[in-house]
């Protein structure tokens, strides 16, 4: 079984669509998969400076991969459910 690979991610490297949020590579040096969430939506990239940086600017969301998906167990990746948390607000 591959390895798991943990990650600190910030909120520029979140970039949402409909019902997804993916990753951005460009810090991450990753290719990592979209992750489905029901009601993402892209015009959040719009206020994601204003509103997610201002009220969460120290929060690191550290989130593991395996073979770049997303293991959303609590054990594995401690921050999801609070960047969960944090976008269905």
């Amino acid at each position: 079984m591959p390895d798991i690979k943990p990650l600190y991610i910030i909120w520029s490297d979140i970039i949402f669509g409909k019902d997804k949020i993916e990753f951005d590579v460009k810090r991450l040096k990753t290719i990592l998969r979209p992750v489905t969430i029901k009601g993402a939506i892209e015009s959040l990239n719009l206020i994601k400076d204003e509103y997610f940086n201002r009220l969460y600017a120290k929060k690191l969301f550290k989130l593991s991969f395996q073979q770049g998906e997303l293991v959303q167990t609590p054990e594995a990746s401690p921050g999801w459910p609070r960047l969960l948390d944090a976008i269905m607000k």
